[in-house]
């Protein structure tokens, strides 16, 4: 009898053992199931955020694009009849938008008050992500505007843009027309345009930042002992008013002065700065 008992308990406590065994494996595995689960939520999860922020990028990018588009189609502000080419566009808003005295130059101790901010018709300005193209599940965009001096352009050059200056009778030998040539072909960068552009889709957000340096050339005007003068190229002499003018004969020692007409450029095109391309990640949305 002691021996069978004996015997009986050791059975019992191999079941038992066997018993923790499997109980233990099942529990592992119960564990690895939740854990991959959980794992696969979050892959999930992490999943939807790309792609929330994939479409956020493209949105921005695609639309910093069209407007980068519109702004060098142009390199003429009017066309040969006087008319403002691209009027309506980017182009045209973009010019306004440097030479209106109304929008400050951008300063960094005062951001909110020297960029502004554009949004698209119907935009929930208390929630920038709802708006006429959310209303579509497309996402939402606003674009921020900035101007600046640039501080690579020479003050000769903007003195001479603002002030004109003179030509002395005897610097060309008689034959202006080199001078001339000269003064025409000066360009002039005096401003760079930073354009924002932000994708917003649900609870993210994207901006795609590209920076522009307007390049201009300006006609100029020219007169001498108080007469307005031209000169004509064909006959080597300067003219009364217009080219089909009287001969005019600059008197010795007389300056010639010279003015830049800026109100009707002859060249104005916006150049993209490569090297100041970027995008920002600038979160949720509100």
């Amino acid at each position: 009898m002691k021996c069978r008992g004996w015997q009986q308990l050791k059975a019992n406590a191999k079941n038992g053992i066997s018993m923790a065994v499997v109980l233990c494996v099942s529990a592992f595995f119960i564990a690895f199931a939740a854990a991959i689960l959980y794992t696969a939520g979050l892959v999930t999860a992490q999943s939807n955020q790309r792609l929330k922020e994939e479409r956020c990028f493209r949105l921005a990018k695609s639309y910093a694009e069209v407007l980068t588009e519109e702004l060098e189609k142009y390199d003429t502000r009017y066309d040969t009849n006087g008319n403002v080419t691209g009027s309506g566009t980017f182009y045209a808003f973009a010019n306004k938008f440097l030479d209106d005295d109304k929008y400050l130059e951008y300063n960094s101790d005062y951001k909110d008050s020297t960029q502004y901010h554009f949004v698209v018709s119907g935009t929930d300005t208390s929630e920038l992500s709802k708006g006429t193209l959310s209303d579509q599940n497309y996402g939402n965009l606003s674009v921020t505007l900035k101007k600046e001096q640039n501080t690579e352009e020479t003050q000769e050059n903007l003195d001479a843009i603002t002030n004109g200056g003179t030509l002395k009778a005897d610097e060309s030998g008689g034959d202006y027309t080199s001078a001339i040539r000269m003064l025409e072909n000066t360009t002039v960068r005096q401003y760079i345009l930073t354009v924002e552009v932000t994708a917003y889709y649900k609870d993210e957000s994207y901006t795609y930042t590209t920076e522009y340096t307007r390049a201009e050339r300006y006609p100029v005007s020219f007169t001498c002992a108080g007469q307005t003068i031209v000169w004509d190229s064909t006959s080597g002499s300067w003219r009364e008013g217009n080219s089909g003018g009287s001969a005019f004969t600059v008197p010795v020692g007389t300056d010639i002065v010279y003015k830049y007409m800026k109100s009707s450029p002859t060249l104005c095109k916006f150049e993209e700065n490569n090297l100041y391309q970027e995008g920002d990640d600038t979160g949720a949305a509100d």
